[in-house]
């Protein structure tokens, strides 16, 4: 086997496909459309960048605080728009947590993020519970500002007074 540096990227793409599968080829050059937006989300929330992987989980998409990285599902990850709404949704929540646990006083709904991430999501029996929490509020928020003012992409929420409060946080919070 020529040594990776030699191989031309047919080889490396055939090698990997052989290993991993077309599937995870896929998944791995969807993510890779993907990071110049995380690049640029990790620099306009001021955190590092994090891993960003695939899996088959039931949700969109999902932040892990302890381990500190975000799993895109499988069902989303080959839609451009799905993708880049669940990794700025995310990457929110990824910077939420950072400013509580580097005590970051200037964010003015610390306290109410605090209070949240506290809460242990398997408790919450209903997706209005989890809409209501002030981390939810505003990660849909600001991925609905994102969208627009990146993407000229108008994200609508499937309820209309539920997209109306967002509407009034994002100019509150993010104009």
């Amino acid at each position: 086997m020529k040594k990776f540096k030699e191989m031309s990227n047919d080889e490396i793409k055939e090698e990997f496909i052989k290993n991993f599968g077309e599937e995870k080829w896929n998944e791995e050059n969807y993510l890779s459309n993907l990071f110049p937006v995380e690049l640029a989300l990790a620099d306009y929330l001021v955190v590092e960048p994090i891993p960003v992987i695939v899996e088959d989980i039931e949700e969109d998409s999902r932040y892990y605080p302890k381990e500190n990285y975000i799993v895109i599902s499988k069902k989303l990850i080959s839609d451009e728009v799905e993708a880049l709404k669940c990794l700025t949704h995310e990457y929110k929540h990824y910077q939420q947590f950072m400013c509580i646990i580097h005590n970051i006083t200037k964010a003015p709904l610390l306290d109410k993020w605090r209070e949240d991430f506290q809460i242990n999501y398997a408790n919450i029996t209903s997706n209005e519970e989890r809409l209501a929490l002030t981390v939810e509020v505003d990660a849909f928020a600001f991925t609905k500002y994102i969208m627009k003012e990146w993407f000229d992409i108008d994200v609508i929420f499937p309820n209309l007074d539920y997209d109306s409060v967002l509407e009034m946080y994002i100019e509150k919070y993010f104009r």
